[in-house]
């Protein structure tokens, strides 16, 4: 029990690492980022923008695709895989209960919008089946459910 809530402790805290580190090499290294950070390049006039970054709006969109199409899904399948390695019991629960407050973050971020409930639908999809799937790898036995444990 107490190993089951210091796996999930510390695999909440690896999601919000992850993300930081993510947040961090985003703006580092993309153009949509560069366009974030940089304060001279946001207060230029809206023509000389879009003459030198193209639109704004759509930077700032490709950069949330990006995230929701990659970043994320990686940040839950990590988590994941360090909750089936660590854990002993309920390791996809685990791994879900690991990443709520990161999506709790993300649906305030969308705006409680039914694609943000979808996301993160398939976020805890992902990571519940990753985290059983690398327990019953390393331990070569299925995963324990409710009903087997009892």
């Amino acid at each position: 029990m107490v190993r089951s809530i210091l796996v999930g402790i510390g695999a909440a805290i690896l999601s919000w690492v992850l993300l930081c580190l993510s947040i961090v090499a985003w703006l580092s290294v993309t153009q949509s980022g560069h366009f974030v950070r940089d304060p001279q390049v946001r207060n230029k006039d809206y023509a000389t923008i879009q003459r030198e970054y193209g639109d704004p709006f759509e930077l700032l969109n490709r950069g949330k695709r990006q995230y929701e199409l990659v970043v994320f899904p990686l940040i839950s399948i990590i988590t994941a895989a360090v909750v089936g390695l660590t854990g002993k019991v309920r390791t996809g629960w685990t791994a879900v209960v690991a990443l709520l407050p990161l999506q709790a973050f993300l649906l305030l971020a969308g705006s409680f919008a039914l694609g943000a409930f979808v996301r993160a639908f398939v976020y805890f999809l992902l990571a519940y089946f990753c985290a059983s799937k690398v327990r019953s790898m390393r331990t070569g036995a299925p995963p324990k459910t409710a009903s087997s444990t009892a």
